[in-house]
């Protein structure tokens, strides 16, 4: 981890307008209602809107202001290659000696780690470290490229000169999944974190990839999701998948990025591609870690029994594995970041105190 200590206010003004950076690119919009049947064209529907539901939210957000007992850090995150932008956060007042229980934050689909700054610094102020990053594509983190020239003369430093077209605001699950894995790598190497007590949490697009990381990664201790984007693919998507799949590895990514669907406000797109392969419920079987999932009563975008319910009755199969599944009434999916903050936030903070924040 690179790490620069600077004050709230710089990286504030370093951040600034990353919250609606989808506004400003060019958008590529394809009808996909034109182009596929309903038995295919309805899963992905219901995928897109309710991983484009983190891009924005209706209604007031709580007022932000940083707690006087947490310092926030910029820091750089390596992921295959690619420099992550992140912020630590660390509650004040600790010994230099004191190790800490650390939690790694996951922003859904169109955000950036600016969407999770009231969360993570309510986290901090209880005693947490805490880290939020960017996906790559998204905000200040770098990403993929595709050399528009071909390959470029090298010297004997592998070092020449390239024209590349830099891969934006475009959702590749397996690269988001690496990601989430690299930022739990660098704060593990934190001299004052406790790699026995690491704790995940995610929120919609990003809840499905910590429920992902928590099945593969044993280095995760303690796991909270709210509202998360969960689904499992059905035989219609799945072959619109392969078609994609064959697409991109005939002519490249380009065309897939022209998925996006005109109305939903995703400030994006997704790589089909790989969601075949991307079946997260199914892998809620090898989760053994205490997992407590949120979801909202009046949730629009997906069919919560098929989601977090599900993932909940797997887990408690197991019989021993701490798991609860909470609904907040009343509120909807973008409720979860507005009137439910407190309940949500109260809720994940009781969670991590009980299984995460005893020294064991």
């Amino acid at each position: 981890m690179y790490c620069t200590t600077a004050s709230w206010e710089t990286l504030q003004k370093a951040g600034a307008g990353l919250e609606n950076e989808g506004q400003a690119h060019e958008s590529y919009e394809v009808n996909l209602m034109k182009l596929l049947p309903r038995h295919i064209l309805q899963p992905l529907l219901m995928l897109l809107a309710l991983l484009s539901v983190s891009a924005t939210h209706a209604g007031k957000r709580p007022e932000f202001k940083l707690p006087d007992n947490v310092e926030a850090q910029q820091v750089t995150i390596w992921s295959e290659g690619s420099r992550i932008d992140g912020t630590l956060w660390l509650p004040k007042n600790t010994g230099s000696n004191e190790k800490l229980p650390v939690i790694v934050m996951s922003h859904g689909f169109g955000g950036t780690k600016l969407k999770l700054q009231a969360e993570a610094a309510k986290f901090s102020s209880h005693g947490y470290m805490v880290l939020t990053f960017t996906y790559r594509g998204w905000g200040e983190s770098e990403g993929k490229m595709v050399l528009l020239d071909g390959m470029p003369e090298l010297d004997e430093n592998n070092e020449g000169t390239a024209r590349v077209r830099l891969i934006r605001r475009f959702l590749d699950s397996t690269d988001w999944i690496q990601d989430y894995l690299a930022a739990i790598s660098d704060v593990e190497g934190h001299p004052q974190v406790d790699s026995k007590r690491i704790g995940a949490w995610g929120t919609s697009g990003g809840g499905a990839i910590v429920i992902w990381s928590t099945a593969h990664d044993e280095r995760i201790a303690v796991t909270v999701t709210q509202v998360a984007a969960l689904m499992t693919p059905t035989g219609g998507a799945k072959e619109f998948s392969k078609q994609r799949a064959m697409l991109a590895a005939r002519e490249g990514l380009e065309p897939l990025m022209k998925d996006t669907i005109k109305g939903l406000e995703a400030n994006g797109s997704i790589n089909f591609s790989k969601q075949a392969q991307y079946d997260v419920v199914s892998q809620a079987i090898k989760i053994k870690v205490p997992t407590l999932l949120i979801d909202a009563e009046n949730e629009q975008f997906i069919n919560t029994y098929e989601g977090s319910r599900r993932v909940f009755d797997i887990i408690r199969s197991h019989g021993s594995t701490p798991v609860r599944y909470e609904v907040i009434p009343n509120i909807d999916h973008w409720g979860i970041y507005n009137e439910g903050f407190e309940r949500g936030t109260n809720l994940a903070l009781e969670w991590f105190d009980t299984h995460l924040k005893p020294i064991k």
